[in-house]
């Protein structure tokens, strides 16, 4: 996917899966502007707070798959991009009316809808993401 989000990018995609999901439309992060956030501890909790509410949203039952800390620095990003799909299924699950039993079913999923994979969780953390 990608190598190194810059954290700008992830922020103009989040406000995009906002407004054509209705992703974090209830979240106290959602009315942020980019100007807003000044410092890079701003930044790194701006992105805690998404993958918090990400992970809520989709059922996440474990450690988050990123830190804001890790995203902003431009380290782990094969956990970013990890991040990135679970903002796609919990922004998809919204988008459908969908719980968050109805995105997991008790498995992280690799994907959202019809004929989605329920891969258990240990070989989806094991997707190695070649770094360019």
């Amino acid at each position: 996917l990608l190598g190194r989000p810059p954290v700008r990018f992830l922020f103009d995609l989040i406000g995009l899966v906002k407004s054509t999901t209705g992703f974090g439309a209830d979240a106290d992060w959602a009315e942020t502007g980019w100007g807003g956030l000044k410092s890079k501890g701003d930044k790194v909790t701006f992105m805690d707070a998404v993958i918090g509410y990400a992970c809520a949203r989709a059922g996440w039952d474990g450690e988050p798959p990123a830190k804001g800390s890790d995203i902003v620095t431009g380290s782990e990003a094969g956990n970013t991009n990890k991040f990135l799909q679970l903002m796609g299924l919990a922004a998809s699950a919204i988008k459908q009316g969908v719980s968050a039993e109805g995105v997991m079913g008790g498995l992280p999923t690799t994907g959202g809808g019809a004929g989605a994979s329920t891969a258990p969780k240990e070989e989806w953390e094991d997707v190695e993401v070649e770094e360019t």
